[in-house]
Formats: structure tokens, sequence, C-alpha cells
């Protein structure tokens, strides 16, 4: 039996080290002995690193089915007609493009191809809304533009997230603010446009002056290299 010659704690002959103070054992007298058993497998397993999304896909995509028969059911069966799972089927098949369509389609393809069949099954989507409850002339007068704001500048903020001169600084955030205030305003822009002749700027300004403020905050910062450095010390990051 040997004790550990730093904290005098008592080894068994499988130990390597002191478990308390991981000072390696050296006795000649009583040599390492192999244990007979170890809480831990010799052969390491070979564990499969990529995740067959396509797969995990399709049985999403089954999973969506459900509740789109189900609702089609349920409606025919008390309304005897088609209304409210127009909805459900609509919201599913949104849900199918935005998420299980990249995962589903082989090869790599461009960003600004999915952004718009995303697009256009929002707007189909919409489109159906309207027609079944407003009509179509509120769809291509408010609805229609609404939805087209956001896609354009999701399409102008994607170039400036790749660009390599951007990367890892807080222009891209400050970017996103400015574009994020313009937004706003262009909103409600197209609200008032559609209701009055008139235009006069009221929630925008609340959302838009934060958001400059914070944008300008950015820049400021991202100028001022030692200023940046501390921040992200004592973020952790």
């Amino acid at each position: 039996m040997s004790y550990c010659v730093n904290c005098g704690v008592e080894l068994a002959p499988s130990e390597k080290s002191c478990p308390l103070c991981k000072v390696p054992v050296q006795n000649p007298a009583s040599p390492w002995v192999e244990p007979q058993s170890t809480p831990y497998p010799k052969r390491v397993e070979s564990i499969i690193k990529r995740v067959d999304r396509r797969y995990g896909a399709l049985l999403a995509g089954v999973g969506l089915v459900v509740p789109v028969l189900c609702s089609l059911l349920i409606d025919i069966l008390m309304t005897h007609t088609l209304t409210w799972s127009g909805y459900v089927t609509g919201a599913c098949l949104c849900l199918f493009v935005w998420v299980l369509l990249p995962m589903l389609v082989k090869g790599r393809h461009s960003l600004y191809l999915y952004m718009l069949y995303d697009e256009l099954a929002l707007q189909l989507y919409l489109c159906w809304i309207c027609f079944v409850t407003v009509g179509i002339p509120a769809y291509l007068t408010l609805v229609l533009p609404l939805g087209l704001l956001p896609y354009a500048f999701a399409n102008g903020f994607v170039p400036i997230v790749c660009s390599k001169k951007l990367t890892n600084t807080l222009y891209v955030p400050a970017i996103a603010a400015f574009m994020a205030a313009v937004l706003c305003v262009l909103i409600e822009l197209t609200i008032d446009l559609n209701n009055t002749p008139n235009f006069e700027p009221m929630w925008s300004l609340i959302a838009a002056v934060p958001c400059i403020v914070i944008g300008v905050m950015l820049i400021l910062i991202e100028g001022k290299k030692n200023l940046k450095d501390k921040i992200h010390r004592r973020l952790f990051i």
C-alpha cells in the first residue's frame, strides 16, 4: 500500500497520481497495477458528426400535415365548407417554406433566393387573408407595400453583413439601427397615405429616434479602440 508523499492520502495500486493533490505516484516497491474495471470504456465509440437535416425536415413536414388535415376535416364537419381552416393551412405552408424548404433542398443556394421564396409565401398568405376579409384593393394599396418594405431592407442589409471590411465591427449593428429607423418612418408613411393624404409622423419618430441614438453610440464606440476593448473585457466577449 502506498501513501502520497505530499498530502499523505492512502493510494490504491491503480492510482498513477494522487486523487487529492495530483502529485505523481513514484514507489518502486509498489508498481502500478491496471484496475480490473474502469468507469469508462477503453474503446471510444465513433459519433455521427453530421445530422441528417433532410430526414428531420421530412419528419417535421409530416408533422405539419397533421394540423392541416385536422383543421380541414373539423371545418368541413362543423361549417360544411372551408372557412377558418384556411388560416391554419396557410400558416403551415409558410412554416414549411420558411424553415423546412432550405433543409430539403440539396446543395448551396443563394440567400436571396430563399428570401424571395419566403416573401412570396408570405404575400400569398396575406393576399388570401385579404381576399376573404377586406378585399384585394386593401391588399394592393396597404398590405403589399407593408410586406415589401422589410423585404427590400433585408436584401439591402445582407451585403453589409457579408462585407469583409465590416465583419466583427460595430458598424454592422449601427447600420441596422439606422435602417430600422428609416423603415419605421416608411411604414407609418405608407399607412397614413393609405388613409389620409397628409403625413404626420408620430409613433415612427418614437421608434426611430432611439434607433438613431443607438446607431451613433455604436459608431462612437467603434472609433474608440480602448473603450471597445474595455467593454469586451467587462462582458467577457
